[in-house]
């Protein structure tokens, strides 16, 4: 049952600092951010007062809906992701920060301060790269609905590499967050593996080896549970799993997460076992039964049309084999043969007809984790130590 009042950004936001005492703000596009982490509204039904939450964490590619359809708590649940995500982020970028060890010169300095006074500002890579930073981009898909990504830029100063990526929301152009690090040499590069345990620093041995990269070249290592993630140089980054089934859930949340943004339509039923499986036909086949019944009473009503078509056949009898004809027994067909693929896929999405947990499982069955996570090449990468990892840029 939806809610009947829908919340303001204030109380989202309030509802937030009850949770934990983090530096959110609504800023002047009425959203709420914290460091690169925001919070969406969308109002669906404003009579009934229904409406989702996104929040989203745009430099990880991080974002989980909420919907007053599945809770009153609706605004609680957000909110809590809301606090999850952002100490998620920060608790990775200070590990980061324990690497950083040639002071930082006034230029830097200064500069870290000016970006830090962007965030809600319109994005422009133009002022950046006037102060001098080399501009690189990467697309990380599509939170919510809103085309994201996330800027990065390199600069070398009195010695040390710096390393800026620039978090933005192109729904609004405005700056949701910044990193600046520092990469003074190979060796310091390396030095982040020290805080990891030795199971993930013979992982991260295992997988230089097997992609012909340096293991001094490893420029973050961020360790969360059962997943691992880490950059070798500028380029190369990994989601790495200390067990299969890891990866297998890792897969799921992901194809959850499309399956809520774009629908069920493009999935090829016919190799996880057919539609029957996951999705609810009784409402399609209820529809079909209306169409045919309303069909026999309106030709009932044309002197000679019944009898022509259906003889002295009783109405009932007339209606199953109506559906029988026009539907061939098969009630989604039918429907997508006279509504199409698109309005189906909507049907099946606005009236929660599909158990997305079972499709998405049996998605990851039967392509494996790679073809979600490993958005790069597609490859699995299995290690000696029992790592799974999958190359995503």
């Amino acid at each position: 049952m939806a809610n009947t009042k829908i919340p303001t950004y204030k109380e989202i936001n309030a509802a937030i600092k009850k949770i934990a005492d983090i530096p959110s703000r609504v800023d002047e596009e009425g959203f709420v951010i914290a460091d690169g982490v925001s919070l969406t509204k969308n109002v669906y039904d404003l009579k009934n007062g229904a409406y989702e939450l996104h929040v989203r964490d745009a430099k990880n590619n991080k974002w989980k809906s909420f919907d007053t359809e599945d809770g009153a708590d609706c605004v609680e649940r957000a909110a809590k992701c809301f606090v999850d995500f952002y100490k998620a982020k920060n608790k990775g970028e200070a590990k980061n920060k324990k690497s950083e060890s040639a002071p930082e010169s006034d230029y830097i300095q200064e500069f870290r301060s000016w970006l830090d006074a962007q965030e809600g500002e319109p994005y422009n890579e133009q002022e950046i790269t006037d102060f001098g930073w080399e501009w690189k981009s990467q697309d990380v898909g599509y939170p919510n609905g809103y085309k994201t990504y996330y800027e990065y830029f390199s600069i070398e100063d009195n010695g040390v590499t710096y390393r800026l990526e620039v978090a933005w929301n192109s729904f609004n152009d405005t700056i949701v967050g910044n990193k600046i690090w520092q990469d003074s040499s190979k060796a310091k590069k390396s030095e982040g593996l020290e805080d990891e345990s030795e199971e993930v620093q013979q992982m991260v041995k295992e997988l230089a080896e097997k992609t012909g990269n340096d293991i001094a070249d490893v420029r973050s290592v961020n360790s969360d549970g059962g997943e691992t993630c880490l950059v070798f140089g500028d380029e190369e980054e990994y989601r790495c799993f200390a067990d299969y089934s890891d990866a297998e859930r890792a897969s799921n949340d992901g194809i959850k997460d499309m399956l809520d943004a774009m629908g069920i339509e493009g999935i090829r039923f016919e190799n996880i076992g057919g539609i029957e499986k996951f999705v609810n036909t009784d409402w399609f086949d209820a529809a079909l039964r209306e169409y045919a019944e309303n069909y026999i009473s309106d030709i009932k009503h044309e002197p000679g049309r019944y009898e022509d078509e259906y003889g002295d056949m009783a109405e009932e009898d007339a209606v199953e084999k109506f559906i029988d004809e026009v539907g061939g027994g098969d009630a989604v067909e039918w429907f997508k043969s006279d509504f199409g693929d698109d309005y189906f896929s909507k049907v099946v999405m606005d009236n929660n007809l599909v158990d997305v947990d079972a499709l998405a499982e049996a998605i990851t069955e039967a392509d494996g984790p790679a073809n979600e996570l490993a958005v790069y090449d597609g490859k699995e990468i299995e290690l000696p130590c029992g790592y799974f990892c999958y190359r995503i840029n």
